[in-house]
């Protein structure tokens, strides 16, 4: 959670009282424009209580800016859709920003060696299709192939919007590590696994900083691993499989255990350690 000083807690009152006067003036008018529901405070700092930073808690500032400034209530035509200017200019500004986190995740993939158990395969994600990339690439698709006139209703358009968020999301490397930390011990506890080793991997883990950590994962398919397994259990539904993945874990481990100092040497860039 990204803190909240006192500045940034005057400047969301300010921009909310803003808001709300300007929805009510505009109803005490008399208006068919579609205006946004009215908000709080407290409704705003629960919001921000769910972001990672402070760029992200300035973005959702500017949303309710992009109502506040002059005329941005007005209803405009985009491509034969009528909807509200604050509306338009918060999806062409979300989309934006997920676009470019996209594209700089896909490059990454496309100029970045995989690296299994710290040795390097020779191919970059990309070359070898892994899923993440192709992941990236269908959403990237979709996300440039929606166009305003796709959607019928205010919902959908909020709808919309909201996923364009979830995609502009900074993640907080602290937040990553301790949630990947203890991820180690809950697929322990899933799988049976000797918490003796486990905790030997923890420990070794631990030792790094949160950005070492997220270095090591990004890179490593071995550390990419146990969240993938950990993501996975989830959808197993009989014996067979929960047999046949807990096999993998297994050997994940004992690499880990075995030869989890060499990973990190081969990984993470002398200078950063």
């Amino acid at each position: 959670m990204a803190k909240i000083n006192n500045k940034t807690l005057n400047e969301i009152k300010r921009v909310v009282n803003n808001y709300n006067r300007k929805i009510r003036r505009l109803e005490l008018k008399g208006t068919d424009l579609l205006l946004p529901n009215r908000t709080s405070v407290s409704e705003q700092l629960e919001i921000a209580k769910e972001l990672n930073t402070k760029v992200e808690i300035n973005r959702r500032i500017k949303d309710l800016q992009a109502f506040t400034k002059r005329g941005g209530e007005k209803s405009i035509s985009v491509r034969g859709k009528t909807l509200p200017r604050y509306q338009y200019e918060n999806i062409k500004r979300y989309k934006a920003i997920a676009l470019r986190n996209i594209n700089k995740k896909l490059k990454f993939y496309e100029n970045t060696n995989i690296m299994e158990s710290g040795q390097d395969l020779g191919y970059t994600y990309a070359q070898l299709g892994d899923r993440e990339y192709l992941n990236l690439q269908a959403k990237k698709k979709a996300l440039l192939n929606k166009k305003i006139s796709d959607f019928e209703t205010s919902r959908q358009l909020d709808n919309y919007l909201n996923t364009l968020k979830a995609n502009t999301r900074v993640y907080d490397d602290n937040v990553f590590r301790n949630n990947y930390l203890d991820m180690i011990f809950k697929n322990a506890t899933s799988f049976g696994l000797d918490n003796k080793k486990v905790k030997v991997i923890y420990d070794r883990l631990k030792e790094l900083t949160p950005q070492q950590l997220a270095t090591l994962f990004d890179k490593d398919k071995t550390i990419q691993a146990l969240l993938y397994y950990y993501r996975d259990i989830k959808n197993i539904d009989n014996e067979e499989a929960f047999n046949s993945l807990s096999d993998d874990v297994y050997d994940v481990y004992d690499e880990l255990y075995n030869n989890l100092d060499e990973i990190i040497e081969e990984v993470i860039p002398y200078e950063t350690k």
